[in-house]
This record gives C-alpha cells, sequence and structure tokens, in this order.
C-alpha cells in the first residue's frame, strides 16, 4: 500500500507543473514603433476634402491598423459621423494600414490585433 502512496503521490508531483503549462495563455507581441499621419486634400466637390490616414509600425510582431473617424459627406448636404477602418497590416518594415474618407478627420488612432 505504501508503494501504491508514493507512486501516486509521484505521478500527482509530476502531473500539476504539467496541467499548469497546458493552461498558460500565450504572450501577446505587440507592434513597435508605430506612427500616423494625416492628408487632407480637396475633391470636386466644394468644402468636401478628402482626408487619409496611414498608420506604419516598424518593428515588432503581432498586427495593427488605422481607426479614423470623420465627418463624412455621403450626398449634396447630408453629413454622417463615420468610424472608418483600414485593413489589417503585420508589423515590420514596408507595411502599412490606410483609410479615406470624403470629409474632415475629427480623430485618428491605431488598434492592434
Amino acid at each position: 500500500m505504501r508503494i501504491r502512496a508514493r507512486a501516486l503521490l509521484l505521478s500527482a508531483a509530476v502531473a500539476a507543473p504539467l496541467a499548469v503549462a497546458g493552461f498558460a495563455a500565450p504572450a501577446q507581441a505587440a507592434p513597435a514603433e508605430c506612427t500616423k499621419t494625416v492628408t487632407m486634400a480637396p475633391t470636386s466637390k466644394p468644402n468636401v476634402p478628402r482626408s487619409t490616414a496611414t498608420a506604419t509600425c516598424a518593428s515588432g510582431t503581432g498586427e495593427y491598423r488605422i481607426v479614423m473617424k470623420c465627418i463624412r459627406n455621403i450626398s449634396g448636404s447630408i453629413w454622417v459621423n463615420s468610424t472608418l477602418y483600414g485593413p489589417w497590416a503585420t508589423a515590420g518594415p514596408n507595411t502599412s494600414s490606410t483609410v479615406s474618407c470624403a470629409g474632415p478627420y475629427t480623430a485618428t488612432g491605431i488598434e492592434f490585433g
């Protein structure tokens, strides 16, 4: 009986760290060296600029995208508040996420995935 109890304790001692390690969440790395730029250009409609926002993250790992809030001109004198998202991009050199809006922007940011 003592041998069986020792074997049971030994197997529990070995299994416990493995069980804990199996449920540990993976580390989340983030994009780094991120910048954002916004440009506004005239359009064929009077007083309706085109806002373009671009995000770049030159290093790190993971994904990112640009987010822009703008007041969009959808038709004539009809304007709506919009939140627009650029495509997801993988962090690293020569990558970017860009979005445009037919109207002035009110805020921009970078979202990490």
